[in-house]
């Protein structure tokens, strides 16, 4: 009776009835050895009904063979009916011998990089410096160059494709970024096909930056002119430069009329891309390489007619110079008079 109401978990009540009256038919009935294979038909014929039922044959086939052998039917053991009616599972096609299968690297191949420009210890005069390193080996989609100094740093530049034989190039306006003259390090990261930068591949490269400052862009203004028993004039001076460039500013008067002719009356005494000879320059004021400003007074006698000079003096033009440890940087006119051709104070 345990069986059987074990029983009721496998199969519906249905089946349980169809099981019990093929148990007592089987008692009941004497067979002779003629009858076996008629028997056995019967029987299969009979399992082959119950196997149609709504129940999974699998669950028939153990429910079954257990109640057999609940009623002294031959005894066949658990795990034997277990296995009989389960089916061995194989594992899919290309799973059995996952094992053995090598695991395969998730890292790129190894990349190797080399310098190609600037040299070591060079130094650079231009504003605009072009980098540029050479790799092999490896997925790389990027190079950057940063450049850092004493005092900051900035990204500088970076090529997103390569040249023909693996060359990462490109080249950074220092001046425009502000980068002082001065010691400089540029380092370098290569980022691999994922955009991660791949560390430790290439030493930073120091470099002398030794640039001379660019032209000073300069206004000059009268403020004030006062004629009293002489004349008086106030002027004013200011100027733009880069932060870091000029350790020192000079001004500087240029005696005569360059640019005295005919053909040019009227015109400045001084115009771009004249030769300023040593002899005709004076100085009249040296600053800092942090000043911005000047104001200029001067104060003469005579009733103001001064030709073409400044202040009635030798002076027919200014020009301003910035300087540092490299060299100065080219003139920057500041005022000049006209040329007057002939003309007679």
């Amino acid at each position: 009776m345990g069986d059987r109401l074990k029983l009721q978990t496998f199969l519906e009540p249905e089946d349980i009835a169809f099981a019990i009256r093929t148990r007592d038919r089987s008692k009941s009935k004497q067979f002779h050895p003629r009858d076996v294979n008629q028997a056995s038909s019967e029987s299969a014929l009979e399992v082959g009904r119950a196997m149609t039922f709504r129940s999974r044959p699998g669950t028939i086939l153990v429910a079954f063979t257990m109640l057999i052998a609940g009623c002294g039917a031959t005894t066949a053991s658990p795990a034997s009916a277990l296995t009989e009616g389960t089916a061995a599972v194989s594992p899919p096609a290309g799973i059995a011998n996952l094992a053995s299968i090598a695991p395969v690297s998730s890292l790129s191949a190894a990349v190797t990089t080399s310098w190609v420009k600037p040299a070591a210890g060079a130094t650079v005069k231009d504003y605009e410096l072009t980098f540029a390193v050479a790799t092999s080996g490896g997925d790389v989609s990027e190079v950057g160059f940063k450049i850092a100094w004493s005092g900051g740093s900035f990204a500088g530049c970076s090529a997103k494709q390569a040249a023909a034989g693996g060359t990462w190039s490109c080249t950074a306006d220092l001046l425009r970024f502000g980068v002082p003259p001065g010691a400089l390090k540029v380092s370098v990261d290569v980022l691999d096909a994922n955009g991660k930068v791949i560390k430790g591949l290439i030493p930073a490269r120091s470099i002398i930056y030794a640039a001379v400052p660019p032209k000073p862009g300069t206004t000059f203004r009268v403020v004030s002119k006062v004629t009293s028993s002489g004349q008086t004039e106030v002027d004013e001076l200011t100027w733009t430069e880069p932060v870091g460039y000029a350790t020192e500013f000079r001004l500087y008067g240029v005696t005569g009329c360059l640019n005295y002719s005919a053909a040019t009356d009227g015109q400045p005494c001084l115009v771009e891309h004249m030769p300023l000879p040593a002899k005709n320059m004076v100085l009249i004021k040296k600053v800092s390489g942090t000043t911005r400003s000047l104001v200029l007074k001067h104060t003469w006698d005579g009733d103001g007619l001064c030709g073409d000079t400044l202040w009635c003096s030798d002076v027919g033009s200014l020009v301003l110079g910035a300087y540092n440890t490299y060299g100065q940087s080219v003139y920057a006119i500041v005022a000049s008079t006209p040329v007057c051709y002939e003309c007679v104070y």
